[in-house]
């Protein structure tokens, strides 16, 4: 009844048509003018510090600090300093370098090079690895949520910092624990 009843009346008018199909016209319009102005919902910057020299690593979300962990880098120095990108992630790996030593949640940014779990918890804070950064496994876990392929990964000795960050802004140096830590992600290795 009524639809049909609107559908006759419809073909009988061609101008409320061509009205209707011009407001149609216009919000879609509208809504490509809207989406270009606004556009989906910003990312946040993700920024990873690894600084071999305090052997820590520190997570700064947009420019405020957010996490900061004690690590295990290189004994020979390793990783090379440097600003680099996450290349990919992988859940499980195993280095076929090393004796097929196990790389859990690794976060690969430069070749071979990653940031992954480990079990020595004794051995963080001071280099134990071949090059890789370590961090605590039950971080390791949740690392990967925090990191996206756009982010960058900062990989430096606390003296000389790498040279994408000396153009007009140095990288900050975070000694502290996040006083304000999400409940899931343990804040602190010591």
């Amino acid at each position: 009844g009524h639809v049909n009843h609107w559908m006759r009346r419809a073909c009988l008018d061609p101008g409320r048509v061509l009205m209707r199909c011009l407001a149609f016209i216009f919000c879609l319009g509208l809504a490509g003018v809207v989406s270009a102005c606004w556009g989906p919902a910003a990312k946040a910057e993700i920024l990873i510090s690894v600084n071999k020299s305090s052997q820590r690593v520190a997570v700064i979300v947009d420019g405020a600090p957010r996490h900061n962990w004690a690590i295990s880098s290189g004994l020979a120095g390793g990783p090379p300093s440097g600003t680099y990108r996450p290349e990919r992630l992988e859940r499980k790996w195993y280095s076929r370098k090393y004796d097929w030593s196990p790389m859990p949640h690794a976060i690969f940014f430069h070749h071979g090079y990653a940031i992954h779990g480990t079990n020595s918890i004794s051995r963080l804070g001071r280099r134990a690895s071949h090059g890789c950064v370590r961090i605590p496994e039950w971080i390791a876990n949740y690392f990967p949520t925090l990191v996206k392929n756009g982010d960058k990964v900062f990989v430096w000795n606390g003296k000389k910092e790498p040279e994408a960050i000396t153009k007009n802004e140095s990288m900050p140096v975070f000694n502290r624990v996040d006083p304000h830590p999400p409940s899931t992600i343990p804040t602190s290795t010591t």
